[in-house]
């Protein structure tokens, strides 16, 4: 039987993979709402303009990044599980 192959802080591989995939699901959620959120605003104050369309703006791109940020953690390691 093989030892698992052991990451920086001494878990295995896999617990370490379900560990990302669960944190980047738990963080999925609130960047949903928060977005959702936001263009909901947005669409309320549409005729509207200054500061506060602004900052709805602002959230929505900070959502934007966040979630392609974990699309690409999701995608690396995926492509990580691959390689083994």
């Amino acid at each position: 039987m093989q030892n698992p192959v052991l990451d920086p802080v001494g878990t295995s591989s896999s617990a370490s993979e379900t560990l990302i995939r669960n944190l980047v699901h738990d963080l999925r959620q609130p960047l949903s709402t928060i977005g959702t959120c936001a263009a909901y605003l947005m669409m309320l104050r549409e005729h509207q303009s200054g500061r506060s369309h602004q900052h709805l703006g602002l959230i929505q791109e900070q959502v934007a990044e966040a979630e392609a940020i974990l699309a690409q953690v999701v995608t690396q390691l995926t492509a990580l599980s691959d390689q083994r």
